[in-house]
């Protein structure tokens, strides 16, 4: 999607997590890539990266200049940097439901709020099937938008 609508080939590069990522963006070994605010607000402050959109589907509350993809011409587009909280397959959903409530008890915790804050994430709590959901969705969108690359 991003490769047709730039009419410029990319390469994707697999990394063992956004730090070493970064850190090649920054030393000009690759020219760009898509991670959390957390991960580059470092790079910014040292004025090593530079801070070109947002995926997601609005402005960063920190950089509100920074506009988003969708806004820069390419309508839809969302990529959106997520977490959510897994357990293995199988476990008891009394024990899903502990960690589930245990996990809004904390995030409800205006440290852990503050927290979240800094590095421009916004908290959605949700249940355990809404979240299976979520992911199911989430699924499907980049299945398709990969073409089912990933089966």
């Amino acid at each position: 999607m991003l490769e047709d609508a730039l009419s410029s080939p990319i390469t994707h590069i697999a990394y063992r997590g956004a730090g070493l990522a970064m850190t090649d963006v920054a030393a000009g070994h690759v020219d760009l890539t898509f991670t959390g605010t957390s991960q580059i607000k470092p790079f910014l402050e040292n004025k090593r990266v530079r801070l070109l959109a947002s995926s997601g589907p609005k402005r960063f509350d920190l950089y509100p200049q920074v506009r988003t993809v969708a806004e820069q011409g390419l309508k839809g587009f969302n990529a959106s940097v997520w977490w959510g909280l897994l357990a293995p397959a199988g476990t008891p959903k009394e024990i899903v439901e502990q960690l589930n409530q245990a996990l809004r008890l904390s995030m409800n915790n205006p440290e852990v709020s503050k927290k979240i804050g800094t590095i421009d994430a916004e908290l959605i709590l949700s249940s355990s099937s809404e979240f299976s959901n979520f992911l199911q969705e989430e699924i499907i969108r980049w299945q398709k938008l990969l073409g089912n690359k990933t089966n």
